[in-house]
């Protein structure tokens, strides 16, 4: 039979048709039957398949919003209902209410008694008016991490408390979820993974750091030995997890390991620079190169303070505030100055003394020395390192003299700078002395003004 835009078009008569014998027929009746244009056969199927297409977006479409309307649904209580879920929940309450009444006073009052406790028994720290003193030590006491601990708990079952609440709110409002898996052994057994992980990690640094008298950053082999420890800690703790949740790790590795020949060259490229970032950063922290709030200079020129040394990256603040990630790999490869661990620093000038005082070099010479002397206490002048001024060599258009000294002032900080400019200032001094110049041909091709001396 026709289709119905066949049929649409046959009634208006606007379609040419043709008849033929059907060779189905049987017994008396029209025996020929419509022939159509074949372009109306595509047409007619184009247009079934579009309507098809339609229904099943429409389908889809009721489906989804029926699943968003049934999720909807649920929060739409009667007040029959909330009468009910109240009823149960005041029953949890009261069930539990002597418990929940201790773990709030613990939680509020703890820490607050503690600190009463140990005032007392310090009181001669207190009665001094040194109460800076008493918090610091109050802080790092026993007293107080056992308090803290105490208060940790009372948290932590108290959130215990607001996730079965919770849970016991959701089932009442249909969600079967909550009756089906022990969604509130999974969040306690979370909850108490990671509390034990972290108070595993704060004790371990607490050991490392003989009770908070030593900095563990500034110890390159505690630092590294801190987080090795944090590593077994908080992996162990993750393996701990999975076993928890009854997770099957030999069949994930199975399928972890049973990847694809490119998905595994892939993670195995990926894998290398992780590999050797991580290494690059043993080495570094293996062999005390620097440590984090150090300043240091590179090879390339790079100086900075060190902001963050991490297990890839290392991050630099540089005099411009703008903070560079260096990736390790390249710091272990490259020459590094610890700025920070120098003690002493040096100050060379190169002057450039024109030809017409030649012969006032030695006087001059020797009052810079003078000068220098007078002027600079951190001077390092007892033979252990080399105070020189000495005439070098001649120019094209002048004479060189070369000041070379060192102080007891570490680089780069605001008292080599002053010592700098004491440095500057004592030559300048000396040259006027003596009444000597600069080459002027020198300061023409540089674009510094000469100094006039007058």
């Amino acid at each position: 039979p026709p289709s119905a835009p066949s049929r649409i078009l046959l009634s208006q008569g606007r379609l040419p048709i043709t008849t033929q014998p059907n060779p189905n027929s049987r017994g008396g009746g029209d025996t020929r039957s419509i022939v159509l244009p074949a372009p109306l056969h595509a047409t007619g199927a184009a247009v079934a398949g579009t309507a098809a297409a339609k229904r099943g977006a429409v389908v889809k479409n009721s489906f989804v919003k029926g699943k968003l309307t049934l999720f909807l649904s649920k929060f739409i209580i009667s007040p029959r209902k909330a009468v009910h879920i109240a009823h149960r929940l005041s029953l949890v309450i009261k069930k539990d209410f002597l418990d929940l009444v201790l773990i709030v006073a613990v939680y509020q009052f703890v820490l607050p008694l503690a600190k009463k406790f140990y005032a007392r028994r310090h009181a001669d720290m207190l009665a001094s008016g040194d109460t800076e003193k008493f918090e610091t030590q109050f802080e790092r006491s026993k007293t107080n991490r056992t308090a803290q601990l105490a208060q940790e708990v009372a948290f932590l079952l108290g959130l215990l408390y607001g996730f079965e609440i919770g849970l016991v709110l959701l089932d009442e409002l249909g969600f079967e979820f909550v009756r089906e898996y022990p969604v509130y052994q999974w969040i306690s057994g979370l909850v108490a993974s990671w509390w034990g992980a972290r108070n595993m990690s704060e004790f371990k640094d607490f050991v490392l750091s003989r009770g908070n008298r030593i900095d563990i950053n500034k110890s390159a082999g505690r630092r590294l030995a801190s987080r090795f420890l944090d590593i077994l800690i908080y992996g162990g703790t993750t393996l701990v997890i999975f076993d928890f949740l009854s997770i099957q790790t030999g069949f994930a590795l199975r399928s972890f390991f049973g990847l694809s020949s490119v998905g595994t060259l892939v993670f195995s490229l990926a894998s290398k620079e992780l590999v050797s970032e991580f290494l690059a950063s043993l080495a570094i922290q293996g062999t005390n190169m620097y440590s984090e709030g150090e300043r240091i200079l590179l090879s390339d020129g790079t100086q900075g303070t060190v902001q963050k040394l991490g297990w890839l990256n290392t991050h630099l603040r540089r005099g411009d505030e703008l903070v560079v990630r260096i990736p390790n790999t390249q710091i272990s490869g490259t020459r590094v100055a610890n700025i920070s661990r120098s003690r002493l620093s040096t100050v060379k000038q190169t002057l450039a003394i024109s030809y017409d005082h030649v012969d006032q070099l030695p006087e001059l010479i020797e009052d810079i020395k003078t000068e220098i002397r007078k002027s600079c206490p951190a001077l390092i002048d007892d033979g252990s390192r080399s105070f020189q001024v000495f005439f070098t060599e001649y120019k094209e258009y002048s004479v060189e003299v070369v000041v070379s000294a060192h102080f007891r002032t570490k680089p780069f900080c605001d008292a080599f700078w002053e010592v700098k400019q004491e440095v500057l200032l004592a030559i300048r001094r000396a040259m006027k002395k003596n009444n000597v110049n600069f080459s002027y041909v020198n300061f023409l091709q540089s674009g510094i003004p000469m100094m006039d001396n007058n």
